[in-house]
């Protein structure tokens, strides 16, 4: 029992100092809750979101793993998962990671986005943008983002939402669909 309070308070402490961008005792006082109780995985996570966000890639995925380890069905771990294989340029790895978060969360559509996205750079950087299959994935990409434009999310997701499909529209030369969402 004592174990446990103590590693919430470092998991607490850490998270504090994160949202008030002082990182590195944040890293310090997440890691000692890790030390203390390493199954804790909201530890693990937000590990590897401080790091994530302070660019450094290669620990981060490491914390992610861990935490991936502990629990292979908490949306948040794996979306930044996805993150990560992105930033890696690993798009049908992300696309992987993201299809898992939707299946973990029905009904959230942030994993619907970062799919859109993933699926549109694998896209981007594999085929002839003129191609039949790469017209193709863009029309695939706009019918998933579609349906997570009806689901909830809060203005702004819907706000990206639309901005993505008015991008993808006008990559597909819909011009007036483009601008109504726009």
């Amino acid at each position: 029992m004592e174990n446990s309070i103590t590693t919430e308070k470092w998991f607490s402490k850490g998270v504090a100092l994160d949202r008030l961008g002082r990182y590195e005792e944040a890293l310090d006082a997440l890691n000692q809750a890790i030390e203390i109780d390493p199954q804790y995985i909201s530890t693990h996570s937000n590990l590897a979101e401080v790091l994530f966000n302070l660019g450094a890639i290669k620990e981060a995925s490491t914390s992610v793993k861990r935490a991936i380890d502990l629990d292979d069905k908490l949306t948040s771990v794996l979306l930044l998962r996805g993150k990560i294989e992105i930033e890696e340029k690993e798009y049908a790895e992300a696309s992987k990671s993201f299809d898992r978060a939707i299946s973990s969360d029905l009904g959230n559509p942030l994993p619907l986005l970062w799919n859109a996205y993933a699926r549109y750079l694998k896209a981007e950087f594999s085929s002839n943008p003129e191609s039949k299959e790469h017209q193709e994935e863009i029309i695939s990409i706009i019918r998933q983002l579609e349906r997570a434009n009806v689901k909830k999310g809060g203005k702004e997701l819907r706000a990206y939402i639309l901005y993505f499909l008015g991008c993808f529209d006008h990559k597909i030369k819909d011009t007036s669909e483009a601008k109504r969402k726009l």
